[in-house]
Protein backbone atom coordinates (compact mmCIF):
# COMPACT_ATOMS: atom_id res chain seq x y z
CA UNK A 1 0.00 0.00 0.00
CA UNK A 2 3.29 2.69 0.91
CA UNK A 3 4.24 1.84 -2.88
CA UNK A 4 0.42 2.62 -4.17
CA UNK A 5 0.14 5.82 -2.16
CA UNK A 6 3.80 7.10 -3.04
CA UNK A 7 3.29 6.70 -7.04
CA UNK A 8 0.10 8.40 -6.44
CA UNK A 9 1.54 11.13 -4.19
CA UNK A 10 4.42 11.26 -6.78
CA UNK A 11 5.22 14.77 -7.50
CA UNK A 12 2.06 16.67 -5.47
CA UNK A 13 4.39 19.60 -4.50
CA UNK A 14 4.68 20.30 -8.42
CA UNK A 15 2.27 21.71 -10.15
CA UNK A 16 2.67 20.64 -13.26
CA UNK A 17 4.50 16.85 -12.59
CA UNK A 18 2.11 15.47 -9.89
CA UNK A 19 -0.86 15.91 -12.03
CA UNK A 20 0.85 15.51 -15.73
CA UNK A 21 1.78 12.01 -13.83
CA UNK A 22 -1.64 10.42 -12.85
CA UNK A 23 -3.26 12.20 -15.87
CA UNK A 24 -0.27 9.54 -17.93
CA UNK A 25 -0.49 6.38 -15.71
CA UNK A 26 -3.78 5.01 -16.39
CA UNK A 27 -3.52 5.51 -20.73
CA UNK A 28 0.31 4.28 -20.30
CA UNK A 29 -0.67 1.04 -18.43
CA UNK A 30 -3.29 0.50 -20.95
CA UNK A 31 -0.96 1.40 -23.79
CA UNK A 32 1.44 -1.49 -22.17
CA UNK A 33 -1.10 -3.95 -21.70
CA UNK A 34 -2.59 -3.56 -25.02
CA UNK A 35 1.05 -3.76 -26.47
CA UNK A 36 1.76 -6.84 -24.36
CA UNK A 37 -1.56 -8.63 -25.04
CA UNK A 38 -0.61 -8.04 -28.80
CA UNK A 39 2.44 -9.48 -28.27
CA UNK A 40 0.96 -12.61 -26.48
CA UNK A 41 -1.57 -13.10 -29.47
CA UNK A 42 0.97 -13.24 -31.76
CA UNK A 43 3.01 -15.98 -30.07
CA UNK A 44 -0.31 -17.79 -29.36
CA UNK A 45 -1.47 -17.77 -32.68
CA UNK A 46 1.83 -18.40 -34.51
CA UNK A 47 2.44 -21.43 -31.57
CA UNK A 48 -0.46 -23.29 -33.07
CA UNK A 49 -0.21 -22.64 -35.98
CA UNK A 50 3.34 -23.42 -36.68
CA UNK A 51 4.58 -24.71 -33.45
CA UNK A 52 7.56 -24.82 -32.42
CA UNK A 53 9.14 -23.84 -36.14
CA UNK A 54 7.11 -20.49 -35.94
CA UNK A 55 7.95 -19.21 -32.72
CA UNK A 56 11.64 -20.13 -33.49
CA UNK A 57 11.60 -17.66 -36.53
CA UNK A 58 9.86 -15.12 -34.53
CA UNK A 59 12.43 -15.43 -31.94
CA UNK A 60 15.46 -15.55 -34.68
CA UNK A 61 13.37 -12.06 -36.11
CA UNK A 62 13.61 -10.34 -32.38
CA UNK A 63 16.52 -8.61 -32.63
CA UNK A 64 15.74 -6.66 -36.14
CA UNK A 65 12.45 -6.09 -34.29
CA UNK A 66 14.08 -4.17 -31.39
CA UNK A 67 16.32 -2.51 -33.34
CA UNK A 68 13.18 -0.80 -35.38
CA UNK A 69 12.16 0.00 -32.02
CA UNK A 70 15.12 1.84 -30.70
CA UNK A 71 15.06 3.94 -34.12
CA UNK A 72 11.53 4.62 -33.96
CA UNK A 73 11.41 5.44 -30.60
CA UNK A 74 14.23 8.02 -31.10
CA UNK A 75 12.60 9.70 -34.03
CA UNK A 76 9.24 9.83 -32.08
CA UNK A 77 10.73 10.91 -28.70
CA UNK A 78 13.28 13.23 -30.19
CA UNK A 79 11.30 14.82 -32.58
CA UNK A 80 8.29 15.04 -30.11
CA UNK A 81 10.38 16.83 -27.51
CA UNK A 82 11.91 19.16 -29.67
CA UNK A 83 8.48 20.19 -30.91
CA UNK A 84 7.05 20.57 -27.50
CA UNK A 85 9.85 23.01 -26.32
CA UNK A 86 8.95 25.05 -29.89
CA UNK A 87 5.47 25.07 -28.80
CA UNK A 88 6.03 26.06 -25.45
CA UNK A 89 8.23 29.25 -26.32
CA UNK A 90 5.63 30.14 -29.12
CA UNK A 91 7.40 28.95 -32.04
CA UNK A 92 4.64 27.44 -34.58
CA UNK A 93 6.30 27.74 -37.70
CA UNK A 94 9.36 25.76 -36.35
CA UNK A 95 6.97 23.29 -34.42
CA UNK A 96 5.63 22.27 -37.49
CA UNK A 97 9.24 22.44 -39.21
CA UNK A 98 10.13 20.22 -36.60
CA UNK A 99 7.21 17.66 -36.73
CA UNK A 100 7.34 17.62 -40.71
CA UNK A 101 11.23 16.76 -40.81
CA UNK A 102 10.80 13.91 -38.55
CA UNK A 103 8.52 12.38 -40.31
CA UNK A 104 10.22 12.97 -43.66
CA UNK A 105 13.52 11.85 -42.03
CA UNK A 106 11.99 8.50 -40.23
CA UNK A 107 10.00 8.02 -43.50
CA UNK A 108 13.96 8.03 -45.65
CA UNK A 109 15.90 6.26 -43.05
CA UNK A 110 13.05 3.38 -42.23
CA UNK A 111 12.01 2.90 -46.12
CA UNK A 112 16.17 2.84 -46.61
CA UNK A 113 16.09 0.07 -44.12
CA UNK A 114 13.64 -1.48 -45.28
CA UNK A 115 14.84 -1.61 -49.16
CA UNK A 116 17.92 -2.72 -47.49
CA UNK A 117 16.33 -5.59 -45.47
CA UNK A 118 14.42 -6.85 -48.29
CA UNK A 119 17.42 -6.87 -51.14
CA UNK A 120 19.91 -7.89 -48.37
CA UNK A 121 17.11 -10.73 -46.82
CA UNK A 122 20.05 -13.23 -47.29
CA UNK A 123 22.56 -11.86 -45.20
CA UNK A 124 20.51 -10.24 -42.64
CA UNK A 125 18.99 -14.20 -42.24
CA UNK A 126 22.54 -14.91 -41.93
CA UNK A 127 23.38 -12.53 -39.36
CA UNK A 128 20.45 -13.75 -37.19
CA UNK A 129 21.64 -17.06 -37.52
CA UNK A 130 18.77 -18.45 -39.47
CA UNK A 131 20.67 -19.83 -41.91
CA UNK A 132 22.59 -22.79 -40.35
CA UNK A 133 19.07 -23.49 -38.83
CA UNK A 134 16.18 -26.32 -40.37
CA UNK A 135 14.82 -25.41 -43.82
CA UNK A 136 11.49 -25.15 -41.77
CA UNK A 137 12.76 -22.63 -39.54
CA UNK A 138 14.62 -20.81 -42.05
CA UNK A 139 11.20 -20.39 -44.13
CA UNK A 140 9.57 -19.57 -41.10
CA UNK A 141 12.18 -16.89 -40.43
CA UNK A 142 12.45 -15.45 -44.04
CA UNK A 143 8.43 -15.40 -44.35
CA UNK A 144 8.24 -12.96 -41.16
CA UNK A 145 11.14 -11.06 -41.29
CA UNK A 146 10.13 -10.24 -44.53
CA UNK A 147 6.95 -8.92 -43.47
CA UNK A 148 8.63 -7.31 -40.61
CA UNK A 149 11.53 -5.56 -43.06
CA UNK A 150 8.74 -4.29 -45.42
CA UNK A 151 6.20 -2.38 -42.77
CA UNK A 152 8.99 -0.89 -41.27
CA UNK A 153 7.77 2.27 -42.43
CA UNK A 154 4.59 2.24 -40.66
CA UNK A 155 6.21 0.74 -37.81
CA UNK A 156 8.16 4.07 -37.20
CA UNK A 157 5.05 6.58 -38.28
CA UNK A 158 3.07 4.41 -35.17
CA UNK A 159 5.68 5.20 -32.84
CA UNK A 160 6.40 8.93 -34.03
CA UNK A 161 2.41 9.76 -33.64
CA UNK A 162 2.34 8.23 -30.76
CA UNK A 163 4.99 10.35 -29.37
CA UNK A 164 3.73 13.76 -30.79
CA UNK A 165 -0.18 13.25 -30.18
CA UNK A 166 0.90 12.82 -26.33
CA UNK A 167 3.23 15.79 -26.88
CA UNK A 168 0.35 17.39 -27.95
CA UNK A 169 -1.77 17.00 -24.63
CA UNK A 170 -3.54 14.51 -27.13
CA UNK A 171 -3.45 11.09 -24.59
CA UNK A 172 -7.03 9.65 -25.23
CA UNK A 173 -5.96 9.73 -28.65
CA UNK A 174 -2.47 8.34 -28.56
CA UNK A 175 -4.24 5.39 -26.19
CA UNK A 176 -6.74 4.93 -28.68
CA UNK A 177 -4.80 4.89 -31.66
CA UNK A 178 -2.66 2.47 -30.02
CA UNK A 179 -5.23 0.04 -28.43
CA UNK A 180 -7.08 -0.27 -32.68
CA UNK A 181 -3.46 -0.55 -33.84
CA UNK A 182 -3.61 -3.72 -30.89
CA UNK A 183 -6.31 -5.19 -31.04
CA UNK A 184 -5.71 -5.04 -35.17
CA UNK A 185 -2.77 -6.89 -34.56
CA UNK A 186 -4.71 -9.50 -32.17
Amino acid sequence: MRLFERIVRFGADNRFVGPMFRRLLLPSIIFSTGWALSDIADAVVVGQQLGTVGLAGIAMVLPVYMINCTFAHGFGLGGSVRFSRLMAHGDFGLARDCFGQTIFSALVFSGATAVLGLCGMDVLLAALGASSASPEVLAATREYLAVLVASTPLFYLSNILNYYLYNDDNQRLAVTGAIIGNVSDI
